[in-house]
């Protein structure tokens, strides 16, 4: 097996034209690779055009990636560029015909992976590099947590609870969706299928037509280099002469003065360069109030040049903070991103949207929050479509990064100038989100109050369920019992809500809650649960175990579990388990002792063991 890492394989390719190299980055990825894309486009055969197009721009960006550690987070994001590409060109014709259906997946296929496969890949593309990377590399490259601490550069108890906060949000992009699973069987689900095996023979016939797709790349690199350099020679030319000019007119100046006479006695211009001068008064003089709308149009040109390639991934960056500084919150931004939505640019857009959430941090932050408070509320939809069908509101998402910034003298007078209601609650959200630090109990009452109001949002109740990534050190402040006894019953829960309220928010407000409870103190979790029986369900003990399960091995759950008593509660526990010590000594005789036949059966699936007796104990 080669050891040498990806860094050092994309050296040896990129330096030496390693043919040996970059066929083992291609054995190492192939799978991963294709799996994606056939999630993507859901044609086998367009998968394989569209994993060859990721190894050929892998080839030749191989030079800019030596120092890249962990390469699997950007063939995922070149495969899901490449795949729209091919989507949109070739595929959409076809996909009403549900050619699709003879992908290479098993007949045995879980219900819930055919539920959340069509989504999974937008829903990794909605998360941050960071929990992108953790989930990745833990269930699409297999990664145990110490190979994973050493290519992230932590500990592995902080690389394991990397993961498990990843797979959190990830399953909160699928409630979003309208796909609600559980986090016990998220992880289960994403281990098995995930990534299968790419075609035989397809890892050869990739290497090969990559490798001959980049020969040429030595003399265009030259010619490259002669046109830059001779760039920049007359850059440096220009800058010369300009700094020529200064210093001669200083000199002049200087002349001028120790005759006694003014510094401008004499017209620069009948020294000659009288065009210099010309330009060195305009750069003195003040810039002039942007024309936003002048800029928008240069800016949309910009956009399309540029486009959705992956290859141009750094001049979008540096194009959406342009756009971001010029257009700042204003009706041209909205305007500028519903321009790329209606070009199908969805990775442009998605750059430029986030990009506010950084202008938010600059110094002109103060003028952002002035041209959001002057939008109308009509400017809060941006485009037509049901919530998950391509309705968008990014002014909600302004409004929640502009009250997580905000000056805290400031918040209440910024918030009630706000012509948007939702976007008054979204920054309050924003706000309390900060707050989580500093006094936490009143944030997550003040979040609650504000899902309660029945005030629609972008974020709904993800608003509340962020207060719930609960960091190790704000954990003294926060009292989770007080927190949980805030919401409705779980087990018979007859409270009448208003129609606007989702049905489904409090248990996911809970289930999040016991996660980041079990990360701190597993034990007063779990027993609040079984304190509780006329209040809280036994499958709590999945997302218990799932919290505790994300700094601790796979033996310490097995004995955890074990101490508990036999019964409901147990076999919810049993189950989640199943999911987190697959593979591991005693799994077997865990799973034995539940109660339960269909979730004794559940749990051996999961965990992959057969049961002694389907039907008895």
């Amino acid at each position: 097996m080669n050891a040498r890492t990806d860094p050092q394989l994309l050296r040896a390719y990129a330096e030496g034209r390693s043919e040996a190299a970059f066929a083992e980055l291609v054995r190492r990825h192939i799978d991963f690779v294709h799996s994606a894309a056939v999630r993507m486009v859901n044609d086998p055969h367009l998968a394989k055009d569209v994993s060859q197009g990721v190894f050929v721009a892998l080839a030749k960006d191989a030079g800019k990636l030596t120092n890249h550690p962990i390469l699997v987070g950007w063939l995922h994001r070149t495969t899901r560029n490449i795949a729209a590409q091919t989507v949109r060109t070739e595929v959409r014709r076809r996909h009403r015909e549900k050619e699709a259906a003879a992908m290479n997946e098993s007949p045995e296929t879980d219900a819930e992976w055919e539920q959340i496969s069509p989504h999974l890949d937008a829903a990794l593309a909605n998360l941050s590099d960071a929990d992108r990377d953790a989930v990745l590399l833990r269930y699409f490259e297999n990664k145990p947590a110490h190979e994973m601490a050493v290519i992230l550069g932590i500990s592995a108890e902080a690389a394991q609870k990397r993961v498990s906060r990843a797979v959190e949000r990830l399953r909160e992009n699928f409630a979003k969706r309208g796909l609600i699973t559980g986090a016990a069987g998220l992880a289960g689900v994403l281990s098995a299928n995930a990534v299968q095996a790419a075609p035989a023979g397809f890892a050869a016939l990739v290497c090969g037509s990559c490798l001959s797709a980049t020969t040429f790349s030595a003399s265009a690199a030259a010619a490259h280099l002669t046109l830059t350099m001779m760039k920049k020679t007359l850059i440096v030319t220009a800058v010369a002469a300009v700094l020529t000019g200064v210093v001669f007119y200083q000199q002049h100046d200087s002349r001028a003065m120790s005759q006694g006479l003014p510094p401008q006695a004499v017209p620069r211009e009948t020294l000659g360069g009288g065009a210099l001068t010309e330009q060195l008064a305009r750069a003195k003089a003040a810039k002039p109030p942007v024309d936003r709308a002048k800029e928008l149009e240069r800016l949309k040109l910009k956009w399309l040049e540029i486009g959705d390639r992956n290859d141009k991934i750094s001049e979008q960056e540096t194009l959406a903070k342009e756009s971001a500084e010029l257009l700042l919150c204003g009706r041209e931004m909205i305007d500028l991103l519903k321009f790329l939505k209606d070009h199908e640019l969805e990775g442009s857009n998605f750059t430029l949207s986030n990009s506010v959430e950084w202008l938010f941090k600059t110094a002109r932050a103060a003028e952002a929050r002035e041209l959001l408070v002057e939008l109308p509320e009509t400017a809060n939809v941006l485009y037509e479509g049901a919530p998950g069908q391509g309705g968008e509101a990014y002014r909600d998402w302004w409004s929640r990064a502009a009250g997580k910034t905000c000056p805290e003298d400031e918040f209440e007078s910024f918030r009630a100038a706000l012509n948007c209601k939702s976007c008054a609650t979204e920054a309050l959200y924003g706000r309390n989100e900060r707050r989580l630090t500093s006094d936490p109990q009143a944030a997550f009452t003040s979040s609650l109050e504000a899902y309660r109001s029945g005030i629609p949002t972008i974020s709904g109740r993800g608003g509340v369920t962020v207060l719930f990534h609960v960091k190790a050190e704000q954990a003294a402040k926060v009292d989770f019992q007080k927190w949980e006894e805030q919401l409705p019953p779980d087990v018979q829960d007859d409270e009448p809500r208003p129609p606007h309220l989702d049905e489904d928010a409090f248990t996911v407000f809970r289930r999040k809650l016991f996660w980041n409870w079990a990360e701190i103190d597993p034990a007063a979790a779990a027993n609040h649960v079984m304190a509780n029986p006329d209040r809280l369900a036994p499958r709590l003990m999945e997302e218990i175990v799932g919290g505790y399960s994300s700094y601790k091995d796979r033996n310490a759950i097995i004995a955890w579990v074990g101490t508990f008593p036999e019964g409901p509660y147990f076999d919810a526990a049993a189950r989640s388990a199943a999911s987190y010590a697959r593979g591991t000594p005693g799994i077997d005789e865990l799973i034995q002792k539940v109660q339960d036949p269909k979730m004794r059966e559940e749990a051996a699936k999961r965990a992959q063991v057969p049961l002694v007796n389907p039907n008895t104990r």
